[in-house]
């Protein structure tokens, strides 16, 4: 079966960015389950189609206005072209969106959308431009039923936007993760936090909660290492710096390949997303926790992580505005390598994200739809 997957996700930073890691692991999981995958997508401003591993230049839209001129170009440059099923990777709809799902309805099987997080006006509300944004989105999806067959959700909706749903949960490609080597030391305890720092990933929870924590004179070493770029990097940073953390915490900017695996091989517990009620999100199948799934380690959330159920491996923190405690998340810490080597914490929690959240198996419902 022939597939057209498109996302106007800019994949000029691929290596180092999440989410083009992720659809790139849903592009190759497609081709690895019997599909030819033609991909659509972005990059500075250029719009792509990959074809046989070829990458075709389809025409060039402003930087900035890809995520609606985007769809303009691939709606003329697809017009004639013929796919078994579609798969599209959602964003603001606009009148060129619908457009492109009238034209490729016209001559493609099924189409389906994926949409990553919903709901997520609230994501569309901070900023002038993001509130305008939204308000297009509001006014246009209602039409997207027309044309859609499946929303693709995380979420537990039956329906979005008038349109039956396949609920699945987030996955990664568990063969690309390397397992961190889980340095242990006596006297330190290593937190990370990887991402496109946004105020829902909720790191400045986990830095007033060291604040208070070495106010108190704790005797233990905490150390958060904060990788990636993102709207609250500069927040984070002012609050390092007036709160006397300048050494406890460390800023790497984005990172990739070995130096990324290098950082995590220090790291103990990871961070994942504790700010989602910020975006009114009382549920989530964060990507981020997959991969700190795949690299063994400990977790701290404030949702439920789906695929552990063993709770002695996820500090819970409540889903609201308090500072994480530290000295509490240093006696889960611990405990649980009291009772466990680094080593077998991390092959278990591996050993729960590979059965559980790798591509295939979290793509399965997806792939038997279209393949029907």
């Amino acid at each position: 079966m022939r597939l057209l997957y498109l996302t106007v996700w800019n994949f000029s930073d691929a290596e180092s960015n999440g989410i083009c890691k992720k659809i790139s692991s849903q592009v190759k999981t497609l081709k690895q389950m019997g599909f030819e995958v033609d991909f659509g997508y972005t990059k500075d401003g250029e719009v792509y189609l990959k074809h046989k591993e070829k990458d075709y230049l389809l025409g060039r839209v402003p930087v900035g206005l890809n995520i609606m001129l985007a769809y303009r170009v691939f709606s003329k440059k697809l017009k004639k072209k013929h796919y078994d099923a579609v798969y599209i990777r959602h964003s603001v709809v606009s009148p060129f969106y619908i457009h492109l799902l009238s034209v490729l309805s016209k001559n493609c099987g099924k189409i389906v959308v994926e949409v990553p997080t919903y709901p997520y006006d609230q994501e569309l509300s901070n900023g002038f431009f993001l509130r305008m944004a939204s308000h297009m989105d509001r006014i246009f999806r209602g039409r997207m039923k027309k044309y859609v067959d499946r929303i693709i959700t995380y979420s537990k909706d039956d329906n979005i936007f008038g349109i039956p749903t396949i609920m699945i949960t987030n996955g990664i490609d568990f063969s690309s993760i390397p397992k961190a080597k889980g340095k242990t030391e006596k006297d330190t305890l290593n937190l990370i936090g990887v991402a496109m720092l946004s105020p829902w990933h909720g790191f400045d929870r986990v830095i007033r909660g060291m604040e208070q924590y070495y106010k108190k004179g704790n005797a233990l070493t905490v150390k958060f290492h904060i990788v990636g770029e993102g709207s609250e990097l500069e927040k984070y940073k002012k609050m390092v710096k007036s709160s006397g953390l300048t050494s406890s915490v460390i800023f790497y900017g984005n990172q990739s390949g070995e130096a990324l695996n290098t950082i995590y091989d220090q790291a103990n517990i990871a961070i994942s997303s504790i700010g989602l009620h910020r975006i009114h999100l009382e549920t989530a199948s964060p990507l981020k926790s997959r991969e700190y799934g795949a690299r063994g380690l400990l977790m701290v959330s404030s949702c439920k992580i789906d695929f552990i159920p063993d709770e002695n491996l996820v500090y819970y923190v409540p889903a609201d505005e308090t500072d994480v405690n530290i000295e509490q998340l240093v006696q889960f810490y611990l405990s649980a390598i009291n009772r466990h080597s680094q080593k077998e914490i991390g092959d278990v929690i591996r050993e729960y994200t590979k059965k559980e959240a790798d591509m295939e198996v979290t793509f399965a419902p997806v792939i038997k739809y279209l393949s029907e």
